[in-house]
């Protein structure tokens, strides 16, 4: 809370470049993305009958059909019918309460946080408009320190 006090993190966002700012963005993102990608190729039925769907969607140009809801209600319908809905069976425990030794480091605390001010910086950025704001050339209030 000190540093935000301080602006630490706008003097970061100008010391760092934009592209390392979105190469950290996209590192945060990518174990996500390959998770989508290994689920999509080992249910191909799924996600083709969702990425059909979707197609179809659009293609038909009808409000009353949006193509992201009639993908939700195939993929939905896919796996319902190819998959088994038998719940796996759960060993009711409870659980254990165990403090874990930590120990506090300068350079694990700068290896974390840095980071994360980065990332969250960026998002708010991106939150409030700054790339459609940059697209037609309006500057809002504030962004002069965020500027490539």
């Amino acid at each position: 809370m000190l540093l935000a006090t301080l602006g630490f993190g706008r003097r970061l966002l100008v010391w760092l470049p934009m592209p390392l700012r979105m190469a950290m963005l996209a590192g945060s993102i990518m174990g996500d993305v390959i998770n989508v990608i290994g689920s999509s190729v080992s249910d191909a039925a799924v996600a083709g009958s969702t990425v059909a769907a979707y197609v179809v969607g659009r293609a038909l140009h009808n409000r009353r059909v949006p193509p992201l809801g009639l993908a939700l209600v195939v993929g939905g319908v896919a796996v319902a019918v190819m998959h088994s809905t038998t719940p796996a069976p759960v060993d009711w425990t409870l659980p254990s309460l165990v403090v874990p030794a930590m120990h506090f480091s300068l350079s694990s605390f700068l290896a974390v946080s840095l980071p994360l001010i980065v990332l969250s910086l960026d998002w708010a950025t991106f939150r409030s408009g700054y790339l459609s704001s940059r697209a037609i050339s309006f500057q809002p209030i504030g962004s002069h320190w965020c500027s490539d």
